[in-house]
């Protein structure tokens, strides 16, 4: 049975520390694993190390290959609320 969600945010832009970046993604941290979404399709997906907020609406995501996700609102091509 999968455990409960330390963080489901949507409407995101992703910017990953090896250059990739999508733009209005679900991004989803459960069972110490993270995901990037469009719909119900997996863009990305690491095994997590750590991560914290960095702001009102921004997260930094460390995966234990030391990738890192930089998870925020703005820019995200949804409006940028």
């Amino acid at each position: 049975m999968a455990g409960a969600y330390r963080l489901a945010v949507s409407r995101q832009k992703v910017v990953s520390s090896s250059g990739d970046e999508w733009l209005s993604m679900t991004v989803t941290v459960r069972d110490g694993i993270a995901q990037v979404k469009n719909g119900r399709t997996v863009v990305a997906e690491m095994e997590v190390a750590g991560f914290e907020r960095t702001g009102r609406r921004a997260y930094e995501i460390t995966g234990t290959d030391g990738t890192v996700w930089d998870i925020s609102r703005k820019g995200c091509g949804c409006g940028n609320r």
